[in-house]
């Protein structure tokens, strides 16, 4: 597996963290689009946003990877573990997992919403935390 020490000591560098920080998180404003669209009930371009919204969601799996260097403490093990979580149910999307009753896609939909919104405070946190330890 690709990993952070794939790439070496510079890996572990502010400017790495830096990068694929920023890179991580204009995916993670990029995901919340699809959000935004179905709230506001916009049709435009959906197929197109969702279809985005899982690419866009592996190529954020993967800068996770590269991007966490070590493992954390507390904040950092739940922010790695709800980014695994939603990682986990955007695998289980409808194309997938054919659900047999609405209730059973409204409850993984809601689960995969509710980790996504459960990573912005963490997010926040993390950054702030980054930022000020450098």
């Amino acid at each position: 597996l690709v990993g952070p020490e794939t790439f070496g000591p510079f890996a572990r560098s502010f400017p790495w963290q830096a990068v694929t920080g920023t890179a991580l998180l204009v995916c993670m404003i990029y995901q919340w689009t699809i959000f935004a669209q179905r709230f506001t009930k916009s049709t435009k371009n959906a197929r197109t946003h969702f279809l985005a919204h899982r690419w866009v969601g592996v190529a954020a799996t993967l800068l996770f990877a590269v991007h966490a260097v070590r493992p954390g403490h507390a904040w950092m093990t739940a922010l790695a573990l709800v980014f695994l979580g939603i990682a986990v149910t955007g695998l289980l999307n409808r194309e997938v997992v054919k659900y047999r009753k609405q209730w059973m896609y409204i409850a993984w939909l809601g689960v995969h919403m509710c980790l996504s919104a459960m990573l912005v405070p963490l997010l926040g946190v993390h950054i702030w935390a980054a930022l000020a330890y450098q």
